[in-house]
């Protein structure tokens, strides 16, 4: 399988991440008139001076993300996910200093 470039397909959502845990729905996400039903790929990009930690999870979930169950990304990091159409996407850090960039798309 070939690996495509990541290609941006929506507009980019900012969020100052704080040590409550905060939430950007699919819906948000994907909110630019093109009406995406289906998974997409989000360009997920950290920059600040604090980890940030990020839990994907459909929205009847009650779960509500952690520093001990989300997915931690680095300060000043980018990576690549699977996002689920009708999915939350939460975020938390330890402290205030980060701020999170969600970019969908297609590609890694």
């Amino acid at each position: 399988m070939q690996m495509q470039a990541f290609q941006r397909q929506h507009l980019t959502h900012s969020l100052a991440v704080t040590a409550t845990a905060q939430t950007l729905t699919y819906a948000t996400l994907a909110n630019n008139g093109s009406g995406v039903q289906s998974a997409m790929t989000g360009l997920v990009t950290v920059i600040g001076n604090q980890p940030v930690f990020m839990l994907d999870e459909p929205l009847t979930s009650s779960t509500v993300v952690t520093v001990d169950n989300g997915t931690p990304l680095l300060p000043n990091s980018q990576r690549c996910f699977t996002f689920k159409a009708g999915s939350n996407v939460q975020f938390i850090a330890p402290d205030i200093g980060s701020t999170v960039y969600v970019t969908l798309g297609e590609g890694r």
